[in-house]
């Protein structure tokens, strides 16, 4: 039992992870316990939302 949770915990706490964490820890402690907002990534910034139905104008308002 005692192996398995490590094995799976192992998968899921990686030194990557570990660094993030620790990193973040260091810049909140700077910045008076907080972390700055997060920087918006320009993937998210320029994707656009084709689930929105967009009405047309009628023809007879259009120059």
């Amino acid at each position: 039992m005692f192996s398995q949770t490590q094995d799976l915990l192992s998968r899921q706490i990686n030194p990557e992870k570990i660094r993030a964490l620790e990193e973040d820890m260091i810049t909140a402690q700077e910045n008076g316990g907080r972390l700055p907002a997060e920087k918006e990534d320009e993937d998210k910034a320029q994707a656009v939302d084709t689930t929105k139905v967009v009405e047309e104008a009628p023809a007879s308002e259009t120059p």
